[in-house]
């Protein structure tokens, strides 16, 4: 499929076959929705941001040069490696807080009383303690609270 377009400096005719078309008209939707395109350059706006990106990314005289698929590989590795790494900060950030629940339920039972040994601290998931379970349910009664509370805040000002 052929397309003509015109721009302020330059007349270029592009020929697209359907499946590139279709990933040029996705690459336009998601020029658009980051507020990105002027109306009317739509088509030219997003060629230009591809040639930018792939001379950033390809062919910037600060990196060395590789083969396209060289490079194309590294760049998917780096993100592969970019997710692993943020998984890896989650899982640790995940553990630390498990570990602060559990230490401000030990201070809650300590505080409820001070004989308490900490060999009797129940997980979060049982039913033993009434006292930790009606905690933690009013915690998470507050927070859906607060959640709803902020979300109201939130858009209360777009009815202005």
């Amino acid at each position: 499929m052929a397309r003509e377009y015109q721009g302020p400096n330059k007349r270029v005719s592009i020929y697209f076959s359907n499946d590139r078309l279709e990933k040029l008209d996705r690459i336009i939707d998601y020029f658009k929705q980051e507020n990105l395109l002027v109306e009317m350059k739509n088509v030219s706006q997003s060629i230009g941001y591809l040639i930018d990106t792939f001379d950033k990314l390809f062919l910037d005289p600060e990196e060395p040069k590789m083969i396209y698929e060289e490079r194309l590989a590294q760049l998917m590795q780096r993100d592969k490696t970019l997710f692993d790494e943020v998984q890896k900060e989650n899982r640790q950030l995940k553990r630390q807080l498990d570990q602060l629940l559990y230490l401000a339920l030990a201070n809650f039972h300590i505080s409820e009383n001070s004989d308490w040994n900490v060999q009797e601290l129940e997980s979060v998931s049982s039913d033993y303690s009434i006292e930790q379970k009606q905690l933690l349910e009013r915690v998470d009664q507050l927070i859906k609270e607060d959640v709803a509370r902020g979300q109201t805040m939130k858009y209360s000002h777009r009815s202005e």
